[in-house]
């Protein structure tokens, strides 16, 4: 299924050609690009109550469904392992430390060093303890990303996305794991904003597949109000 940008009304397979790449709106009498409107097409075995591991639907007393995705990735356990070596090596190549909060010749380099370690810890925390949340309530979606009531909160309008990528981030030293990036690109103003990242495509292509879901749902109903 396929929508006009325009009316949000349905163009039938008869309207539309994929070797021409030309989609024909009846109702506005306007062609437009069968590849652009193909973005947000719902694939015919998409299951919205199926998703893969990492992802799960909860209901939210404000609103009617919440994608939670988890940052957690294998290598996590490595950052983890990295932050107690660091703070190891700090304790015992410094065996009088917590004297030297009270001296007058406080080494420089201890304060950078516990810094970096704190920072360590902050990574430790959101890649095993952080989530996006995608929260949806008619044609509103908030995204939040973070650890509990650290996160970061985006607002959009399923109408006002034009297209949903998922693209590739970054790929480990030995290849055996590479990290992506789910994008919207705005309608109004042109901007594109990630939304999500993951080490597991199929978690964001379940995202983008439950986005085009209820965006074709939005794009029916206002149709038919039309």
């Amino acid at each position: 299924m396929i929508y006009c940008p325009d009316c949000r009304k349905e163009i039938p397979a008869e309207d539309f050609n994929v070797s021409t790449d030309i989609a024909f709106c009846r109702r506005c009498g306007k062609n437009h690009r069968y590849s652009a409107l193909a973005d947000f097409e719902v694939r015919a075995d998409f299951c919205p109550d199926e998703p893969p591991r990492g992802v799960r639907i909860a209901v939210d007393e404000r609103f009617e469904e919440v994608l939670l995705l988890r940052y957690y990735r294998a290598s996590s356990w490595v950052l983890l392992l990295v932050t107690l070596c660091w703070w190891g090596f700090l304790w015992l190549f410094f065996p009088g430390f917590q004297a030297l909060f009270s001296s007058d010749r406080f080494p420089v380099a201890i304060p950078a060093y516990m810094a970096g370690g704190v920072l360590l810890i902050a990574c430790v925390i959101l890649s095993m303890f952080g989530r996006d949340e995608f929260r949806i309530e008619g044609s509103r979606l908030e995204v939040l990303s973070g650890v509990g009531a650290v996160s970061i909160r985006r607002h959009f309008h399923l109408n006002d996305i034009r297209r949903i990528s998922i693209e590739e981030e970054a790929v480990s030293e030995h290849g055996n794991e590479r990290l992506y990036r789910l994008a919207v690109l705005l309608r109004k103003n042109g901007k594109r904003r990630v939304v999500a990242r993951s080490s597991d495509r199929r978690v964001l292509e379940f995202v983008a597949g439950y986005l085009h879901w209820k965006m074709s749902r939005s794009f029916r109903k206002e149709g038919n109000n039309a």
